[in-house]
C-alpha cells in the first residue's frame, strides 16, 4: 500500500496510507460552494497547476453539516458507477438491498 508522509504540529513525519480502493470521487467537489461561500478557500497556482488551499478542520466541519443533511451527497449519480450505487443502496438500508 502506498504512503505519503504528514507533517505533525510538533514536527515529527509520519507515513499515513493511501486509499487504493476502487472508489468515486466526482461529486467530491460539493463540498466547495459551502467553502467558497464562507471565504475558506483560497485560490493559487504552483506551476500550471490551479490549487486550492483550505483547512482541513473547515472541510472536516463542511462535510460532517452536508452529510448530516443529504447522507449521499458524496455520491455521484452516474448509474453506471457500481461504488455509488451500493453506497445509496447501504443508506436506505436493508430493504433495498439486492
Amino acid at each position: 500500500m502506498p504512503v505519503v508522509k504528514v507533517l505533525q504540529p510538533d514536527g515529527r513525519l509520519i507515513d499515513h496510507p493511501l486509499d487504493c480502493s476502487a472508489s468515486c470521487s466526482t461529486a467530491f467537489n460539493a463540498v466547495e460552494f459551502p467553502l467558497r461561500r464562507r471565504g475558506q478557500i483560497r485560490d493559487f497556482r504552483l506551476g500550471d497547476a490551479k490549487c486550492f488551499l483550505m483547512k482541513g478542520r473547515d472541510v472536516i466541519d463542511a462535510v460532517v453539516a452536508m452529510i448530516r443533511d443529504t447522507p449521499d451527497i458524496l455520491f455521484c449519480t452516474r448509474p453506471e458507477c457500481r461504488c455509488c450505487a451500493e453506497g445509496r443502496r447501504y443508506l436506505r438500508g436493508p430493504a433495498y438491498a439486492d
